[in-house]
C-alpha cells in the first residue's frame, strides 16, 4: 500500500494516509494507519479502482474544526478542498 500524505488526528490519537494510485491494485481513499502495527484499513473510499476523477495531494486534520481536510490537484473536476468528519465516516468525502 502506497500512502501519499499523513495526518495525525490530535483529540482521537489516530493517523491518517491516503491512497492516491487507483487502479488495479485497490481503490483511492483515506486509510486509518494503527501507529503502533503500521496496519491499514480503509476508513473512507474516494474512488473504486476504474475510475480516476481525483488526485487528493494533501491531508490534514484541524482540530478547531474536527475535520480531515483534503485538497484534490486533479483538474478533472476542478481543484476542490474536500473533508471528512472523523466521527462519521459513512457521509465520505464532502
Amino acid at each position: 500500500l502506497t500512502l501519499s500524505g499523513l495526518a495525525w488526528d490530535s483529540q482521537r490519537g489516530r493517523l491518517y494516509g491516503v491512497r492516491d494510485l487507483g487502479g488495479s491494485s485497490g481503490a483511492e481513499g483515506l486509510w486509518e494507519i494503527d501507529p503502533a502495527t503500521g496496519v491499514s484499513t480503509l476508513v473512507v473510499e474516494f474512488e473504486p479502482t476504474t475510475t480516476s476523477n481525483f488526485f487528493i495531494g494533501g491531508v490534514d486534520y484541524d482540530a478547531g474544526t474536527d475535520r480531515i481536510y483534503l485538497a484534490d490537484d486533479d483538474d478533472t473536476g476542478g481543484r476542490n478542498l474536500y473533508f471528512i468528519d472523523p466521527t462519521d465516516f459513512a457521509a465520505g468525502l464532502q
